[in-house]
């Protein structure tokens, strides 16, 4: 979210959609997503650098929240954003838009980093 921007941010489950549906196959880009994830998590004392691949066609991004300290104490939690390709024949809904299927979310990666760093409150406020 940029400075101009005042969309409030979104509940875990409209981030989990959003997250979700970017096609992040290991064989394609991540460009995308890591410019969602730079916007939105946009905001004062949070810095973000992106550490791209050789041909630049994916990138890391560290994202360091919080006072920047002379010793640089703090908390690291490290993830991927790619998943492996969603081509199975049993998928009974959209591998890369959220489903409800009543008592657990089905998607490709609802079970990855992106929704354990959703749990633990790592993308809000």
């Amino acid at each position: 979210m940029t400075g101009s921007d005042t969309r409030p941010p979104l509940d875990d489950r409209g981030l989990l959609a959003r997250l979700i549906g970017f096609d992040t196959t290991s064989r394609t880009s991540n460009l995308p997503l890591a410019e969602f994830l730079s916007n939105y998590l946009e905001r004062r004392d949070v810095r973000i650098l992106w550490n791209p691949s050789a041909d630049g066609t994916k990138t890391n991004l560290v994202v360091i929240a919080g006072p920047e300290t002379p010793d640089r104490s703090g908390l690291v939690l490290s993830g991927h954003m790619d998943v492996v390709p969603a081509e199975e024949l049993d998928w009974r809904s959209d591998p890369f838009t959220l489903f409800d299927a009543g008592d657990r979310y089905v998607g490709r990666g609802t079970a990855g980093i992106l929704d354990g760093l959703i749990r633990q409150g790592c993308f809000h406020g």
